[in-house]
């Protein structure tokens, strides 16, 4: 596991990666879980399983495996490669920029209150209580995006 621009130490097995305002790199092994709590700065990860909170943040990802993030005042650039499982977005105050990379299978439940919604790519519609549902191949792996005051854009 290295580092640069932020701390990282292990709890539970799991490597906690705490950046405050600057740029930061970790580099673990693909496929790891990391918890990012970031700051004022920007975060470039690839091919790990993205959880944690950002505030005043840019994050990009590249390959993302899973995603659990809350952020605010920040903007999310991912490829994201989802096959199954449970994952979240929420975002306060910025924009996400989605991009499901090929083989992805899930369903995706996005809510905006104040922005944008970009769909983009051979995505189903799927009629849905409360938001909106689109569905790439079988839809095993669910997410829910929902942005309280930004854009959102989903490309596949």
């Amino acid at each position: 596991m290295v580092a640069a621009g932020g701390g990282v130490v292990l709890e539970g097995g799991i490597p906690v990666y705490r950046v405050s305002l600057g740029e930061g790199r970790l580099k673990v092994p693909e496929g790891a879980e990391v918890l990012l709590l970031a700051k004022g700065s920007h975060v470039e990860l690839a091919g790990v399983v993205l959880k944690g909170r950002a505030l005043g943040a840019n994050l990009e990802g590249d390959g993302l495996l899973g995603l659990d993030l809350a952020l605010s005042g920040g903007n999310l650039e991912a490829g994201l490669f989802l096959r199954d499982g449970e994952h979240r977005l929420e975002v306060r105050a910025g924009n996400a920029e989605l991009r499901f990379l090929p083989g992805s299978d899930l369903e995706v439940e996005a809510q905006v209150r104040l922005g944008g919604l970009e769909v983009a790519g051979p995505w189903r519609q799927v009629a849905a209580h409360g938001g909106r549902r689109w569905s790439l191949g079988e839809g095993k792996a669910k997410l829910g995006a929902r942005v309280a005051m930004g854009n959102l854009e989903l490309e596949a």
